[in-house]
């Protein structure tokens, strides 16, 4: 099992290896919007700038969330769509053999 500050640095990877132009703006986590679940963690984020100015010219745009796997470290992004993101979170861990959310 990972630990939560092992899971942000893969979070924080995946969301980095996007491209150049996060280097010009790079991304941060929402400290306060991590989603714990049983078997992993759920990660919003946006780029630093905004969230220390608010600036809404300076915030990403289309950034999923991203979950990390507690167990192997596998990080996806789960889609915003009309299902929500709970539903693609659950789906995530069924497809795995995992149990229910806690």
């Amino acid at each position: 099992m990972i630990t939560l500050n092992q899971a942000k640095k893969i979070a924080l990877n995946k969301i980095t290896y996007k491209g150049a132009k996060l280097r010009e703006n790079p991304p941060m986590l929402i400290e306060e919007s991590i989603e714990e679940y049983e078997w992993g963690w759920l990660f919003y984020y946006d780029s630093k700038a905004f969230i220390e100015t608010k600036d809404e010219n300076l915030s990403y745009t289309g950034n999923a969330p991203v979950l990390v796997d507690k167990v192997d470290g596998e990080a996806i992004y789960i889609g915003l769509s009309l299902e929500g993101v709970e539903s693609k979170v659950q789906a995530f861990f069924s497809n795995k053999g995992y149990g229910s959310r806690t």
